[in-house]
């Protein structure tokens, strides 16, 4: 294996357990697992560090150490940290909250203040990242979203072929996109 550089948060030894868990016995796994549950809640209880730097130092500072990887890489965590703290979706009608219902995971219960908030939270960020994705309120539709729709249904051999040459060509060129710009290559598994 090689060598990992020694800022990262796991040693060679834990990054070569969380991979090859099967190779362990059970006691090394259950120490190496504590270690790493605690380097983790270190990490999340840094964020709020990170926050602050964001908001206060000088953009020209920080713009040369962001790159659009930590970008995805966070919301894959967030996404995560979302999944493994369940967090519902809520369905119901407008004028009538106290039938409200929590949704997901194989749960369905009425929704307590705690999903409303999460949802509320939720929503204002989705929002706020929807501008960069060129989501607009204003019926705007960002081609790349539209192209990329159009391509899932591809799978489709009726629908495939009524894309029109120029939906093709949109296809094509979100795909080659995808596929050249390196800095991002091993996220784009994860749409």
């Amino acid at each position: 294996m090689i060598g990992r550089k020694m800022d990262e948060m796991l040693s060679n030894e834990e990054h070569e357990q969380m991979i090859n868990r099967s190779g362990y016995d059970r006691q090394t796994l259950s120490d190496n697992d504590l270690r790493i549950k605690k380097k983790l809640n270190t990490w999340l209880d840094d964020i709020k560090d990170v926050r602050l730097i964001l908001r206060n130092l000088p953009e020209d500072l920080t713009r040369d150490v962001l790159i659009d990887e930590y970008a995805f890489d966070l919301l894959y965590i967030a996404a995560e940290i979302m999944r493994l703290q369940k967090v519902l979706s809520i369905s119901g009608e407008v004028d009538k909250p106290e039938e409200w219902q929590a949704r997901g995971y194989g749960i369905v219960r009425l929704a307590e203040d705690k999903d409303i908030a999460r949802n509320i939270i939720l929503h204002s960020h989705l929002r706020n990242l929807a501008v960069f994705a060129g989501e607009t309120y204003n019926g705007e539709q960002n081609p790349v979203i539209r192209a990329r729709a159009i391509d899932r249904l591809r799978g489709d051999s009726l629908l495939s072929e009524k894309n029109s040459p120029n939906e093709k060509k949109a296809i094509e060129k979100v795909k080659s996109a995808l596929t050249r710009y390196d800095e991002l290559q091993h996220l784009s598994e994860l749409i």
